[in-house]
């Protein structure tokens, strides 16, 4: 608590915390008798949705959220889950303040969001020590970085109606400055960086600052700064960095320091995993990605030049070969391996290759995250041959860290060589924009990976790119830019005999994948209604991934929103003779997994499971996941529908 009088309380909450995998986040909250709490974010990093759901952060009863204070680009990529809950919540206008270049970065979102309420109205501060917000409850200044924004250029979003509540403001005009519709033509791009926020309640008199320090530079700024300031006695640090000199230079003061994600080395747990799988009555936990040791760093078992092919199904088209290379194509995606080291790519003899997949479950809900499942992810190590993702929800990386730790999370997105993303809804894509930028922080443009996603999704990647005046960190094309060469080249550079995208049924642009190699085969539908076309090119998979997002009484749900009940994903299975079905994509409407027993009835010669967030295993073990997490109707047994959840 900062401060206490008669009539009002103002405190600062930390939203971020050990094996919590998100960045480093900052609630201000101020009670005020007979007055709803006004609450102030300071950095709203991926994955703040889930959490503020979880913890009760940001509820409408709690409070109503006035302003959002982004010191960069990476500060804001959890907006887009708390618009998805504003808008459903009913929340009133929301002001974000960040370095120019912030306006731009939220109108990348058009690509994949439609929000008319709530209204954002953004502030772009252009110089430093300015007076940036202002309401009857605190007053914001703002310290920037010495580097001048980028010269004004116009974004490259289609032009149209605008399909976003995004209010520029205009400081220009009278009244020192109005917030107008935003304009695409004038927004800008920029390298600054807010590096302190200096908060003053009002009411109080009292102030503190908020720090976000990269270089000794920002240091000395900072201690300039605050030296000026009689007031300031708390000095709050969202980034580690030069924390300590800071402390030295200013040790009168109370220094907090936050922990952050991937630099935070502790071990996580599993003890919100270990409590789910009590509640499924599942006695056996080692399938908890949580419990058990990525195999991240292990090599293939055989060579594939002397790999047994692998048997065709009837009207199945043979293998690509991969001793081939295409010299036409106009798309690069193998990386020189010349980079990494030559040890990396022995083979070791005589031991089975399923040892060495191991497929991890990041994500298993729909719409938006809740508490027992984030946005849908699907993590695949292939050994050597690197990670494979297929969509990257909100929070992935969040959940990769808390999940697997951070050090194999670090090994995990260096060997990222290839992400799918089945389609442009946001609980499908968001959290992409917060792994790559991750991974240029810790490895530069070292092997940047292959994104195969929809038209709006790489027009949104590339946008938020731009707007921070940085180059789009991956090899990026839509399914339909791939000629054959091409995927020849993809297929035979990820160590597999087929990659094949095809069109399903859910909205404009979206793909199912099936991916098949001498040791294992997977199709992973996206999301869809049932897709004859899918199954028929699945046919004889090994195992597939296919959304159950409704129980079967909502079948007509189902048809409108275009997606499937459990019942169609098992005869989706069935029809294409696969030796194993996940279910997964569940509506947030059913706490642990929706009812079973129609599906049940149709199950026999296929085995099912059920996915939760933390499943994981290599193939080797897939028959055994089968038993422990066999669909059955006693999962959802005494578990009513969750308050806190909305329904997707």
């Amino acid at each position: 608590k900062m401060a206490r009088k008669t009539s009002v309380e103002f405190s600062f909450q930390v939203l971020t915390g050990p094996n919590s995998g998100l960045q480093p986040s900052l609630l201000l909250h101020l009670s005020d008798e007979g007055l709803r709490q006004p609450l102030y974010l300071f950095a709203c990093p991926d994955g703040i949705s889930r959490a503020a759901l979880e913890h009760r952060w940001l509820r409408p009863s709690r409070g109503s959220l006035k302003a959002i204070f982004a010191q960069d680009g990476s500060a804001l990529n959890g907006l887009s889950g708390l618009l998805f809950r504003s808008r459903q919540d009913g929340g009133a206008p929301v002001h974000v303040v960040g370095p120019v270049g912030t306006a731009r970065r939220l109108q990348a979102l058009e690509q994949l969001m439609i929000w008319k309420h709530p209204q954002v109205c953004v502030t772009e501060v252009e110089t430093t020590s300015t007076l940036v917000y202002q309401d009857p409850h605190i007053s914001v200044e703002a310290l920037l970085t010495a580097s001048a924004p980028a010269a004004k250029t116009p974004s490259s979003c289609k032009s149209g109606d605008t399909k976003i509540a995004l209010y520029v403001r205009d400081w220009g005009s009278q009244g020192g400055g109005r917030f107008v519709r935003h304009d695409e033509s004038k927004l800008q791009a920029s390298t600054q960086r807010v590096i302190g926020w200096k908060v003053t309640v009002l009411a109080e008199r009292q102030a503190a600052i908020v720090t976000c320090c990269q270089t000794l530079a920002d240091v000395a700024l900072i201690t300039s700064w605050v030296k000026r300031s009689s007031k300031l006695q708390h000095v709050w640090h969202l980034s580690p960095t030069y924390s300590e000199a800071l402390q030295q230079d200013l040790p009168s003061h109370h220094h907090h320091l936050l922990a952050t994600g991937l630099c935070d080395g502790q071990t996580p747990g599993a003890s919100v995993f270990t409590t789910l799988m009590r509640r499924l009555e599942v006695e056996d936990t080692s399938f908890l990605a949580s419990t058990v040791q990525p195999l991240a760093t292990s090599p293939l078992a055989t060579s594939p030049s002397t790999s047994p092919a692998p048997k065709r199904a009837k009207g199945e088209d043979a293998p690509v070969s991969q001793s081939k290379r295409s010299n036409d194509s106009h798309l690069v995606f193998e990386p020189p391996q010349s980079v990494l080291p030559s040890t990396l790519f022995q083979h070791t003899p005589k031991v089975d290759a399923g040892q060495h997949v191991r497929v991890t479950f990041l994500g298993t809900g729909s719409a938006e995250p809740s508490k027992h499942r984030g946005g849908s992810c699907i993590m695949i190590n292939n050994g050597i041959q690197g990670t494979l993702l297929l969509d990257v929800g909100e929070g992935s990386l969040a959940q990769m860290h808390h999940i697997l730790g951070p050090v194999a999370t670090r090994t995990a997105l260096l060997q990222l060589r290839f992400v799918f993303i089945s389609h442009k809804h946001a609980d499908h894509c968001v959290g992409l924009l917060e792994l790559l930028e991750q991974r240029l922080k810790l490895f530069g443009e070292l092997l940047p990976p292959t994104v195969i996603a929809s038209e709006a999704v790489i027009a949104w990647l590339q946008q938020s790119f731009s707007a921070r005046d940085t180059q789009l960190p991956a090899h990026c094309a839509t399914p339909q830019q791939l000629d054959p060469a091409d995927l020849k080249s993809l297929t035979a550079s990820l160590n597999l005999t087929e990659l094949t995208l095809l069109p399903v049924i859910h909205c404009h642009d979206s793909w199912g994948l099936i991916l098949r190699c001498p040791s294992w085969s997977l199709a992973y539908s996206g999301d869809t209604r049932p897709c004859k076309t899918f199954a028929d090119r699945a046919f004889g998979i090994e195992l597939m991934i296919h959304e159950a997002t409704f129980e079967t009484d909502l079948q007509s749900h189902a048809s409108k929103k275009r997606h499937s009940t459990v019942e169609e994903a098992v005869a989706m299975a069935r029809m294409a003779q696969a030796k194993f079905l996940i279910a997964t994509h569940f509506s947030q409407r059913y706490p642990q997994a929706p009812q079973l027993q129609s599906a049940l009835n149709q199950l026999a010669p296929l085995k099912a499971a059920v996915a939760h967030d933390g499943l994981s295993f290599t193939w080797s073990q897939l028959s055994d996941v089968m038993t422990q997490y066999a669909l059955r109707s006693k999962m959802t047994q005494d578990h009513p529908q969750s308050k806190d959840s909305k329904i997707a």
